[in-house]
């Protein structure tokens, strides 16, 4: 089974290989190829993609003026799952401070409250290392620490 899985990956990388070499080659004849350029022919940007979309400068050299709002959706996305999980974090805070207050000096509820805000302090711990980690992917990629979490896309000037 472990052989029939190594050469079914070994003709998928095959295929995938040829079919990206085909698709300048095709591109370049027009055969297969929509007035578009695409061979997969026009595709319209999903419900709600357009509002992000039409936060970016044309890209330069796409085809009539093609905007890509992909980066800016994966910011908000980003913005909103820290802000959420801030939250969280706080609340428990809140509410591991009040089950200490209330606790009457219980040695149960006193180590519930020690775990809730060991787990709380391990949650901001992660969300500061997935802005460092999301940081150096961007420097990495982008030349820009803060090209994914702050992205100003810009295409040609008139």
């Amino acid at each position: 089974m472990k052989i029939l899985g190594k050469y079914l990956f070994i003709v998928l990388v095959l295929a995938f290989g040829l079919f990206q070499l085909a698709m300048p080659a095709l591109a370049a004849t027009g055969r297969g190829v929509t007035p578009g350029g695409s061979v997969f022919g026009p595709v319209d940007a999903p419900p709600g993609v357009a509002e992000f979309n039409a936060q970016v400068n044309p890209v330069v050299g796409g085809p009539d003026g093609e905007r890509i709002g992909l980066i800016i959706f994966a910011s908000n996305l980003i913005r909103i799952a820290t802000i959420v999980a801030g939250i969280i974090v706080f609340i428990k805070f809140i509410v591991a401070g009040y089950a200490y207050i209330f606790s009457d000096g219980s040695a149960k509820v006193n180590e519930q409250v020690k775990n809730q805000l060991t787990y709380s302090v391990i949650g901001l711990v992660i969300i500061i290392a997935s802005y460092t980690i999301i940081a150096i992917i961007s420097l990495l990629l982008f030349g820009k620490a803060d090209f994914i979490l702050n992205p100003t896309i810009t295409g040609p000037t008139p």
